[in-house]
């Protein structure tokens, strides 16, 4: 838990920014966070077999922070896996 408060505290947008999901289906979420300066796509998956899941075009030349970039409009996840993206904001 305390990595988890580090990284709310080095980063705003996971504080004060807007909440907007982007996918949930069974043990799969995905949602996106934006202050208005940057945008972070945040993905769980919670399964023990590997998921793919539908996520904007514009994701795709994102940076990685965890995880990996999505390719074709879909993000690949590993078991019990996630990802977190970020770009500046549009």
């Amino acid at each position: 838990y305390r990595t988890l408060g580090a990284l709310r505290r080095e980063n705003p947008v996971f504080r004060e920014g807007s909440f907007q999901p982007v996918f949930a289906a069974g043990n799969t979420m995905a949602y996106c966070r934006t202050d208005g300066v940057h945008e972070v796509l945040i993905a769980l998956h919670a399964a023990d077999c590997e998921a793919k899941i539908p996520v904007p075009a514009c994701w795709e030349t994102s940076q990685v922070k965890l995880g990996s970039l999505p390719e074709n409009g879909m993000l690949s996840l590993p078991p019990q896996g996630y990802a977190w993206l970020e770009r500046r904001a549009e």
